[in-house]
């Protein structure tokens, strides 16, 4: 249990610390999300979002954050090559060893070593290396990364679509952290933006996401990363917001989500409905056929899971003694024209 107490950061035996995000992972990929320490996503577009979010939000802390490399990172099999060894090595390894996992990758597979070699033995790659891991524990960005970045920043901060957000009357508060004790459970999060409307006694919360693909793919992340379910978590947290802020009958606006794609470069603003809300909470259906389950069913599935110490296989099928029914809901039968008999 101590080992649980530790990676759920539990203050009592009945308070279980969970993020969106680790609530988005269980539900995905299953039980083994809550007994392991998540690992960080990574990759160019998981980069270029953060940094949108810290040089829009939280500007100041960028040189404790990030690692400025004055230069591009290798593209293709060279990049490729990058990638396994700043995952995998604490410092830049041989060439004897590069030799090895190239050979074990497949790369350059048609070439001789001493061609293989030439390929790697190069500045551009070296340099990159190096200053992957002179960056220790900081995001290492690249000049184009920046250039893009800033780019991304000035137009939501100047468009039609979404100055209005990041430019008004209101009382920001950005990157706004909060723990809130529910149902046996504390949940966690940061909001990306907090906007208090004195004026009107209101409240938005507010969540930037940065993407690849246009607007209209926006609808597609928000399923496969479960996006309501973050809403559904956040707006949990007004009534501690308020505590924090001292607001006294204060009324919470619909959740929204602030996009934009890293190639349309057109902000877009994302409510989230009522009928979201409920669908978050419940679970839902699509028209496609597709269930997804709600905020109160994964909790519980969540309880579970950490009561009876089940993290290799879901409730179903521990409970099920090897015998399952299958799953009839996902089909929708046709109709019998031609009066065929079942036994036929």
């Amino acid at each position: 249990m101590d080992e649980l107490n530790e990676l759920f950061e539990i203050n009592q035996i009945s308070d279980f610390a969970l993020s969106y995000s680790r609530l988005s992972d269980f539900d995905r990929n299953g039980a083994k999300a809550l007994n392991k320490q998540r690992s960080q996503l990574t990759g160019e577009g998981v980069k270029i979002g953060s940094l949108v979010d810290d040089l829009l939000l939280n500007k100041s802390n960028f040189k404790k954050l990030y690692y400025l490399y004055d230069g591009v990172k290798p593209t293709a099999t060279l990049g490729k090559l990058c990638d396994i060894v700043i995952q995998n090595y604490k410092r830049p390894p041989s060439k004897k060893t590069l030799l090895k996992i190239a050979k074990k990758n497949k790369f350059w597979s048609k070439w001789s070593e001493e061609k293989v070699l030439q390929a790697f033995d190069i500045p551009e790659f070296w340099d990159y290396i190096k200053a992957s891991f002179t960056s220790k524990r900081k995001t290492l960005v690249t000049t184009p990364d920046i250039e893009l970045s800033n780019e991304l920043v000035n137009i939501l901060e100047t468009h039609e679509y979404s100055k209005y957000i990041i430019t008004n009357s209101m009382k920001h508060y950005n990157q706004f952290k909060f723990n809130i004790e529910y149902k046996g459970f504390i949940l966690r999060g940061i909001i990306d933006k907090v906007l208090v409307d004195h004026k009107t006694k209101t409240v938005r919360f507010i969540d930037l996401k940065t993407g690849k693909g246009d607007s209209n793919e926006f609808v597609s992340s928000f399923l496969k990363w479960r996006y309501y379910l973050q809403a559904a978590v956040y707006v949990r947290a007004f009534k501690e917001v308020c505590k924090t802020l001292k607001l006294i009958d204060y009324t919470l606006l619909p959740f929204q989500f602030l996009y934009i794609g890293r190639s349309e470069k057109l902000p877009i603003v994302f409510t989230v409905t009522k009928r979201w809300q409920k669908a978050a909470a419940y679970g839902f259906t699509t028209t496609a056929g597709y269930t997804y389950r709600g905020l109160y069913e994964l909790l519980d599935l969540v309880r579970w899971h950490i009561d009876n110490k089940v993290f290799d296989m879901t409730r179903t099928v521990y409970e099920s003694n090897g015998s399952i029914l299958l799953d009839d809901n996902l089909i929708s039968l046709r109709d019998n024209k031609n009066n065929y008999k079942l036994n036929d």
